[in-house]
Parts: C-alpha cells; structure tokens; sequence
C-alpha cells in the first residue's frame, strides 16, 4: 500500500515530476514529513479512543455517574 504522503506529493520534486527544481525538492520533503506526523498522530489517537473504550465497563450500577450519560 502506498503511503498517503507519496500519494499527497505525487508529481511535486523528484526526477519524475512535474516541477522539477530544488525548492519543489525541500517541499516535497516538508510535505512528505508533515503528513506522515499527521496520520501517526491520527493513528495514535485512534488507538488511544480505542483502549479508553474497551476499558469501559458494559454494565454499570445504576447510581453509576455513567448510567446517567445523556441526560
């Protein structure tokens, strides 16, 4: 699977691509670097929302302040 930074900066610095030139070049460097922290933050964050989640009880008493989410 191709990573979305290689796909976000496709055609941007390179040999291959449409603006050949060394400012294209450190951008395409800055922009592979920005979006590859981007999705690992966003990845951690997922994880992180997951393990909360699966930490919660299914069940819980009814005096419980979480029976009353909501209302």
């Amino acid at each position: 699977m191709t990573p979305k930074s290689a796909l976000l900066t496709q055609g941007l610095g390179g040999t291959e691509s449409v603006w050949q030139s060394p400012l294209a070049d450190t951008m395409h460097d800055t922009l592979v670097g920005v979006i590859d922290s981007m999705v690992s933050n966003l990845r951690n964050a997922t994880v992180e929302v997951s393990d909360d989640w699966e930490a919660e009880p299914t069940y819980v008493d009814e005096d419980d302040y979480r029976a009353k989410w909501g209302q």
